[in-house]
């Protein structure tokens, strides 16, 4: 038990003394930071590990509980857009597809060490396997027939993207990418795969210099359908060939995020069909719509090109899943931009020509939006929004009045270390149309959800 102490207060020591070194350094962007950048974030994570063991509530795939009542707990069939929502969620490498009643109909699941052996694989960016505890899937997609795209993500490791796979309706292994692949993915109409993935740069960028170094560096990665890389665009080229690398550079003046080197951190994507350019009078089909959280920014990148041609800014912060409308608004999840009214996050549908917010949901009086970080929307067929409010652990579909149609909450529940009761989160969710499904389900009632820590099925 001494042991144990010791050792515990030897790292708190070295975690204090390289916090105030490392952040001093950092934010003043002077030696050593550029030298230390990688053993102080080693030093954090040896913290981690050791503070944290094997509770994955102490990571932020789990959050604390705001309600006890999992599953489906309002659905109004008269007011709902119908249909099945599929989501993935911090309790682990799965993905899970229910009906309106919350009743599991599919599931999908592979751990990390089926996909890459103990020895990593050598194409990895990362040096070794994460702790299995630590990881689940940040995204996926369903394609008609039961195969599902799934990214798998680890908190407290750099780049924090482990990997993409493909698997069947059986959850069987039909390939993997395993690159740095982080928070989202789009399936075009050709059947390639449009991701984000990083790498770190360990010299200033040229252009770039006062941003300093090492940077962490997103990439528009593209994959064939069968998950052969087939280009990767470094978005900060992309700001360097374009007008507004000055105005990268002054945004991320202002921002924390550059103490971390993590200067764009994108987190969305979408390629823009021929539809959606049609009523942006600045975009053109096939380029791309891109959310950088660091600078709160909507960005176009042109492929072609490999640049960025358009770029915005406005009252949202530290912003999610950026949607065009058939109007040629944009609807987004503002994380933070609600605080200065009062209110916490909110979902918004803003006109690009202005940058006026032209709707807005935020919560109820007793229950206000909240989720710092993730989080996603999308407009459904008939109007209505549905919300993933990730830090709640919580799915909601909302009319446009406000009005609550479904309202379903994690039902991965557990005690952390502290005592204290835990939801997992959910990262994302999307309603699938029925018709878009050809394989079979489970009638309802005939799968149950695993109870969190359970081995999964």
């Amino acid at each position: 038990m001494r042991d144990r102490v010791a050792v515990a207060g030897v790292i708190l020591s070295l975690v204090f003394l390289s916090a105030v070194g490392g952040s001093m350094a950092a934010i003043l962007n002077v030696f050593p930071f550029p030298l230390t950048f990688d053993a102080y974030r080693g030093v954090v994570a040896l913290y981690q590990a050791a503070t944290a063991g094997d509770d994955p509530t102490a990571g932020n795939a789990w959050a604390p509980a705001r309600d006890d009542t999992p599953g489906v707990v309002a659905h109004a069939p008269g007011l709902t857009a119908g249909g099945y929502t599929l989501f993935t969620s911090g309790v682990g490498p799965s993905a899970w597809l229910v009906d309106m009643d919350g009743s599991l109909r599919h599931s999908w699941h592979l751990p990390v060490a089926a996909v890459w052996d103990e020895a990593w694989d050598a194409r990895s960016p990362h040096a070794g396997p994460p702790p299995p505890e630590r990881v689940h899937w940040r995204r996926a997609h369903v394609f008609p027939n039961g195969d599902l795209l799934a990214i798998y993500y680890v908190a407290g490791r750099t780049p924090w993207g482990l990997g993409l796979v493909k698997v069947d309706r059986d959850s069987r292994l039909l390939w993997s990418y395993p690159g740095a692949v982080h928070h989202d993915l789009e399936v075009a109409p050709d059947g390639r795969i449009f991701t984000l993935t990083q790498e770190i740069l360990t010299e200033p960028r040229p252009g770039f210099e006062a941003l300093g170094a090492p940077l962490i560096v997103d990439h528009v990665t593209i994959l064939s359908p069968d998950g052969a890389e087939v280009e990767r665009i470094p978005l900060i080229d992309a700001f360097a060939d374009s007008p507004f690398a000055e105005a990268l550079v002054l945004l991320q003046s202002d921002r924390t995020s550059l103490a971390a080197g993590d200067v764009m951190h994108a987190n969305a994507i979408d390629v823009l069909d021929r539809a959606e350019a049609a009523v942006l009078p600045f975009a053109e089909p096939g380029q791309i719509l891109l959310s950088l959280r660091s600078i709160d920014a909507l960005a176009l990148l042109d492929p072609r090109q490999r640049r960025i041609t358009w770029m915005m800014t406005g009252s949202w912060r530290r912003q999610h899943d950026p949607d065009i409308l058939p109007d040629g608004r944009i609807l987004l999840f503002d994380n933070r931009g609600g605080l200065a009214g009062g209110a916490t996050s909110r979902v918004v549908e803003i006109d690009p020509a202005t940058g006026g917010v032209v709707w807005a949901y935020d919560g109820e009086p007793d229950r206000p939006l909240w989720s710092a970080i993730r989080s996603a929307q999308e407009r459904l067929a008939n109007g209505n929004t549905l919300i993933t409010e990730s830090d709640a652990g919580r799915i909601l579909e909302v009319t446009r009045t406000g009005a609550i149609a479904w309202d379903f909450r994690s039902p991965f529940r557990r005690t952390g270390r502290d005592g204290a009761p835990y939801t997992a989160v959910l990262e994302f969710a999307q309603r699938i149309d029925p018709a878009r499904l050809d394989f079979p389900l489970a009638e309802p009632g005939a799968l149950a959800f695993p109870i969190a820590g359970s081995a999964l099925p």
